[in-house]
């Protein structure tokens, strides 16, 4: 048979050229394919499946969002939530799209068992696995039909397990047989007298029991372990809980234990607490406060607004420390509570160069859930509004016209604004509510009073911090940043990691960036009592660094901490101790995009490595069980350099290379170029020639960076901006050919530096 591949009356070159191109064409889609089937996307989520009841569903906490996110976070992992309280299957996209499930049941009796064991089933199938914990009580009720029990062995089977419904016989203590190294009495120790649990035996060759109990006949039980399908962790052998979804222990080490069961080993993590091989810092102020007279006084016995208590004390005397600000901008609004003072006051704040600018709302809204549009009711709001009383002048004149509104027709039978901590739904009245509206004004006049150069990047949630989708949704498209919520504390007072709080919270489709650590309302009952307590926080920011460096430092507080002189100074006692830290500063903006880019990154295995994309801001990739030898630098891609911290490797990614890629090599490497150690600014924009190094840093504070060179070197450094020579010094390596280069000028607006290091002949 023959095949025409030309119409009639194409000539021999015409026809030599179609086939150049068709061979070219078919050689690209065959390099594409190849190259597709060599990379092996990480699949990072994690469907959280509880059965959360008897609340409103956007109140609903479960177990897995206050206990166990965090460390899923902490490993790479992004979570979504899936309520299965009235049986409902999870969206075919979530599952498609993660990594594993882990359960989570509180109640005795589940809602449509034999729906959620043909989807478990069906989902460890495709190549997913399940980590079960909590309560195991729906593998067995009362009066199961044939098929319910044929559906619970085939589950067992695909979890790998066996297990014989009877306790262990306690008459004798229940013991521990087996406990894999470093995995138990992570934060508490197993109790004295371990509680009895049914028979579980672990099947398959990939099983492993990491906590085995016997009792005295020889029964045993493995309470913890690893399955072919995932994994399972008793009830009482996991976290010690009283009752409470938001308190306990961790019995176990979870962050083993989940590694394990989701087969993370050795999978890079995108980390958020580090950058340019340092712990991160960052820092924001919600206004409330602003316009308070504060009893601090200046030298004279002058009092002012505590504003300008924080310009003074705070943000002028510690300019390496960058902070945003985000006014409530009723405060400076002259149709509302503003006056010049106030006006002045942020005017100057938002001029130095350490400032960065955000908003905390025009009207301070408390309750946000009340103004989802699908409930706001504005007769209800002028109700509430009119029925607050303050001794303002500026306010008894608007409480006058929205009482007047208040007794039109539109709002006499309004009903009582129903609340549970807040008496009123937001702090001031200015019309009726559109998030829109509300968003736009502050940001509005928040730059007004800026220089012209600087614009709003941050909207910094107020009240109960539970924005609805559609406000989150009006910053994002504008690509303004969002944070607030969260509330983390993790010291003598809250001494377990469960009072970490996750980094977001996912709200329809957007993403809420949560706070990494807790503002001295949390210290003080709402800045009413311990006025000093915020000092606390220096517990939490060590607490936090080691063993494990699991967060971030973040200072956030409102205006209202430089009212009183002992609340002024636990500000600057923390703000000393991070002086003593080894940090690189960054905006509250910045931070959130790192975050963001948590959501986004994509995590490849491909042939000789990794492969990271898609990372937004997201610049450090982490790894918990790779020794350093290991990352081949040289023949990796947008790798500015490492660090080792903890146990852990942290690697500083290049911004400017959007498509990074990280080399392995299965024998020890040595690097042949400069690599960063660490900086207290932000790099970006390395190149390496011979004995020239070039890169960009922009960042805050004088301080210092560290590199490592390939060889013994000395020579000198040259710092420009915009081809300026602000600086020039004298470099040299020390016995280690680690080179340190200081900076006596924050790079605020930029700096390109140029290091020529040129072989010494020593060492």
């Amino acid at each position: 048979m023959r095949i025409a591949l030309f119409a009639e009356g194409t000539s021999a070159v015409q026809q030599t050229i179609l086939v150049c191109l068709l061979f070219l064409h078919l050689s690209s889609v065959f390099e594409s394919a190849a190259q597709a089937g060599a990379e092996q996307l990480e699949r990072r989520s994690i469907l959280a499946i509880s059965d959360v009841t008897g609340v409103r569903q956007e109140y609903a906490v479960s177990p897995v969002r206050t206990v166990a996110e965090m460390p899923l976070n902490h490993l790479g992992l992004k979570v979504h939530h899936h309520n299965w309280s009235g049986g409902e299957l999870p969206e075919a996209s979530l599952v498609d799209n993660s990594r594993g499930a882990l359960v989570w049941f509180q109640a005795d009796e589940l809602s449509d068992r034999d729906a959620f064991m043909s989807w478990a089933i069906d989902y460890m199938r495709s190549g997913r696995y399940l980590v079960v914990t909590g309560n195991l009580g729906f593998l067995d009720a009362d009066d199961l039909s044939p098929e319910s029990v044929a559906l619970t062995r085939e589950f067992l089977s695909e979890l790998g397990i066996s297990y014989v419904n009877t306790l262990l016989d306690d008459f004798e203590p229940i013991e521990i047989v087996h406990a894999a190294p470093g995995l138990t009495d992570f934060e508490q120790k197993l109790p004295a007298v371990l509680p009895s649990y049914i028979e579980i035996d672990a099947l398959g060759a990939d099983a492993e029991p990491l906590v085995t109990i016997s009792d005295h006949n020889g029964r045993r039980s493995d309470v913890v372990t690893v399955t072919t399908g995932g994994g399972l962790i008793a009830r009482g052998y996991g976290i010690a809980d009283y009752g409470a979804l938001n308190a306990g222990f961790w019995l176990t080490d979870p962050f083993q234990m989940f590694r394990r069961m989701f087969r993370l080993e050795r999978m890079p993590v995108p980390d958020t607490t580090t950058l340019a091989g340092r712990r991160i810092y960052y820092s924001h102020i919600d206004g409330d406060g602003w316009n308070s007279v504060s009893t601090v006084a200046d030298e004279k016995g002058v009092r002012t607004i505590t504003a300008e208590v924080v310009l003074d004390h705070v943000v002028r005397a510690y300019p390496g420390l960058p902070v945003s600000i985000g006014p409530v901008t009723a405060d400076l609004d002259l149709n509302l509570f503003g006056s010049e003072q106030s006006r002045e006051v942020a005017r100057q704040l938002f001029a130095e160069d350490n400032v960065e600018l955000a908003t905390h709302t025009h009207t301070h809204p408390f309750d946000w859930g009340f103004y989802r549009p699908d409930r706001y009711d504005p007769s209800v709001d002028f109700a509430s509004v009119a029925g607050n009383k303050r001794e303002d002048s500026k306010f008894d004149k608007i409480l006058e016209w929205v009482a007047a509104q208040a007794k039109s027709s539109e709002a006499k039978d309004a009903q009582k604004y129903v609340h549970d901590i807040y008496p009123r739904p937001r702090a001031y009245y200015d019309g009726p509510f559109r998030v829109e509206d509300d968003l736009a004004r502050s940001i509005e006049i928040t730059e007004s009073l800026a220089p012209a150069d600087k614009k709003v990047e941050i909207v910094l949630w107020s009240g109960n911090t539970r924005p609805y989708e559609d406000a989150l949704r009006f910053l994002r498209e504008r690509g303004i940043e969002n944070m607030n919520g969260g509330f983390t504390r993790y010291d003598e007072e809250y001494p377990s990691i469960t009072s970490i709080a996750p980094l977001t919270s996912r709200v329809g489709d957007e993403l809420q960036i949560y706070t990494s650590m807790s503002n001295e309302a949390d210290y003080t009952s709402s800045w009413t009592t311990r006025f000093h307590g915020f000092r606390q926080l220096i517990s939490t920011i060590d607490a936090t660094e080691a063993p494990i460096r699991l967060l971030p430092i973040n200072l956030y507080y409102h205006a209202y901490s430089a009212d009183r002189p002992v609340g002024l100074q636990a500000l600057i006692d923390i703000l000393e101790h991070v002086e003593t830290q080894k940090v690189t500063p960054i905006t509250a903006s910045h931070f959130a995009k790192i975050v963001r880019g948590t959501d986004t990154v994509r995590i490849a295995r491909v042939p000789g490595g990794w492969s990271i994309s898609d990372r937004v801001a997201l610049n450090t990739i982490r790894f918990d069980d790779v020794d350093r030898a290991s990352i081949d630098i040289d023949k990796s891609v947008g790798l500015l350099g490492l660090t080792e911290h903890n146990g852990s490797l942290y690697l500083a990614l290049d911004p400017a290379v959007s498509d990074a890629f990280i080399a392995l090599s299965d024998v020890p490497v040595v690097a042949r170029r400069p690599y960063l150690m660490d900086s207290r600014w932000p790099v970006e924009k390395a190149s390496f020639e011979g004995d020239e190094t070039r890169f960009q840093v922009r960042g805050f504070g004088a301080g210092r960076m560290t590199w490592r060179m390939p060889v013994p070197c000395q020579g000198r450094a040259m710092v420009r901006q915009d081809e300026e020579l602000l600086e020039e010094v004298g470099i040299q390596t020390d016995d280690q050919n680690r080179l340190v280069l200081p900076l006596s000028q924050a790079p605020v607006r930029g700096a390109d530096i140029q290091i020529i290091c040129e072989p010494s002949g020593l060492g």
